[in-house]
């Protein structure tokens, strides 16, 4: 059993990542592999279709994280 506090706290934390990834790595990222000259243009689509999917996944992990937290601190329950 984990404490009703304690599992937010984690939730929150991995949420802080998500945001993290989005905010510091992902977008940086996405919008620098373009001035790299040593890859070929079909090197960089690519890569950037797979950060792009990849950031998109990360939003979709924070609305997933979002919703979770909300509903565990409705829970009446103190342990799960």
């Amino acid at each position: 059993m984990i404490s009703k506090d304690n599992l937010i706290g984690m939730l929150e934390e991995c949420l802080a990542n998500e945001d993290s990834f989005l905010q510091d790595y992902g977008k940086n990222f996405s919008e620098d592999i373009v001035k790299c000259d040593w890859l070929s243009d079909d090197d960089k689509k690519e890569i950037k279709n797979i950060v792009t999917d990849l950031l998109e996944d990360t939003e979709r992990h924070k609305g997933i994280i979002s919703a979770l937290i909300e509903k565990i601190k409705g829970d009446e329950r103190n342990e799960f």
